[in-house]
């Protein structure tokens, strides 16, 4: 258990500054997520029609009276009380889920046999493309997130999860 820990945590560390670098140095993610034109007009329409914060759909179901083809789709997730004024808090527990992902992972590694270092890498990176898969595609299929979006979060989960991979199989 111990060798898991040890193992978790650096990885754990190398997906977390991997996604600092990601999200903060490489210009991929910003250039997916788009602004409204008129961002507080919408906040206050959306505030003035949800009475708590939480996941929002619209149009919802599949009301064949309504004209989908040209009706907005809206997907948003709404936080009534803004964001927090420190984001210390979420990068403690960004960097805590990261470990435990990692030593999960350092687990699974551990039930392989007679892997080379490359295929030990190979190995966790096919648990970046299963976990994207499994996380971003049905996003993408069933509430339309937009494909650029979608590969960019698969292809940083992707790559994240190799460079934990490159310490994960050298550690034994």
């Amino acid at each position: 258990m111990k060798t898991y820990i040890k193992k978790g945590f650096l990885a754990g560390l190398v997906l977390f500054f991997w996604g600092a670098f990601s999200w903060m140095v490489l210009p991929w993610h910003g250039a997916t997520l788009h602004s409204f034109i008129n961002g507080p007009a919408v906040a206050s329409g959306l505030e003035a029609n949800v009475l708590q914060s939480g996941i929002y759909v619209t149009p919802m179901g599949m009301d064949s009276s309504q004209d989908k083809a040209h009706q907005a789709y809206i997907f948003a997730s709404v936080h009534l009380q803004g964001m927090p004024s420190s984001m210390i808090p979420a990068l403690i527990i960004s960097l805590l889920i990261q470990m435990v992902a990692a030593i999960l992972v350092a687990y699974m590694l551990s039930k392989t046999t007679g892997l080379t270092y490359f295929k030990r890498v190979k190995f966790v990176g096919f648990f970046g493309l299963a976990a994207g898969i499994v996380t971003y595609l049905p996003l993408w299929n069933w509430f339309c997130f937009d494909a650029s979006y979608t590969f960019v979060m698969m292809a940083d989960l992707l790559i994240g999860w190799i460079l934990a991979g490159l310490v994960l199989a050298k550690i034994q």
